[in-house]
């Protein structure tokens, strides 16, 4: 409920030519809060709050955002930068959304979770806590380049910016089918978070291109529950991969479904901003 209405308030909120960098800045937010908010709750722990007050607290900051959604935001404001008022109606997903959506499906099938290249990492010989780091890793870099990822995304197109992250993401799934010792991973978590700043935010700005003022909450509803569905697919395929082949068959395929879908998006072309992006 959270996600799609969240996504599409953004999109409302921003004009066409910064649906990148606004997406950017929210990944980026978003990642940051991922690695800040579990290093926080190690330290309670170590300074003797119980589970119970972690939680109180954790929820504290929820509240606030809940009150600053509620007392600042109003959504007249929110789609005035669209170009006419949106109906209250839906109006039907065009053909280029679909289009968008059948790439991303292809390369989503392929995107198994990344508890995989932690198990690839424990495979490899990393401590606990190694494994730990090298996520934290991942999200720094996600949640330091996100913001100007999008802002290249907003002036170099996000077909471009898309089919570059699938690419980097092929490369990362190459590197941990092959990699064998625990050096070898970590230049690849890190190339890791730069594939998923080229890509998160630049998916949704794609959606939000490929859909109006009308529809613009049905298409994230739309996108966010295939993304949902085929999660749980690819999950259960890379699961099946690792255990009936190999530990690296699952990034192999991951590899070749992101390059499938980067050959096959220029045929999926949406507008940004009154141009091909």
């Amino acid at each position: 409920m959270r996600g799609s209405a969240r996504d599409a308030l953004i999109a409302s909120s921003t004009s066409p030519e910064h649906l990148g960098k606004a997406f950017g800045v929210h990944r980026a937010m978003d990642t940051a809060g991922a690695v800040a908010g579990p290093l926080i709750g190690l330290w309670l722990l170590s300074a003797g709050l119980s589970y119970r007050s972690i939680f109180f607290w954790a929820g504290a900051p929820a509240f606030v955002a809940v009150l600053v959604l509620v007392l600042f935001v109003r959504e007249a404001d929110a789609v005035k930068a669209a170009p006419k008022p949106a109906p209250r109606a839906s109006t039907p997903l065009s053909p280029k959304f679909w289009r968008f959506l059948a790439v991303y499906g292809l390369f989503a099938l392929g995107n198994s979770s990344d508890s995989f290249i932690l198990l690839k990492g424990r495979d490899a010989g990393m401590s606990a806590t190694a494994v730990v780091l090298a996520y934290v890793l991942f999200n720094l870099v996600n949640a330091s380049l996100a913001t100007t990822a999008g802002h290249l995304a907003d002036r170099f197109g996000r077909r471009l910016t898309v089919a570059a992250g699938m690419g980097v993401y092929a490369l990362c799934y190459l590197g941990f089918a092959r990699a064998s010792t625990a050096g070898t991973l970590w230049p690849l978590f890190a190339l890791y978070g730069l594939q998923a700043a080229l890509i998160e935010g630049s998916f949704r700005a794609a959606v939000a291109d490929a859909s109006d003022s009308g529809n613009r909450g049905l298409a994230q509803g739309v996108f966010q529950g295939t993304a949902g569905a085929l999660a749980f697919a690819a999950g259960a395929l890379a699961g099946l991969l690792w255990t009936k082949v190999s530990p690296a068959a699952p990034f192999y395929f991951g590899a070749a479904c992101a390059s499938a879908a980067a050959v096959l998006l220029p045929f999926s072309v949406w507008r940004s901003g009154g141009r091909t992006a």
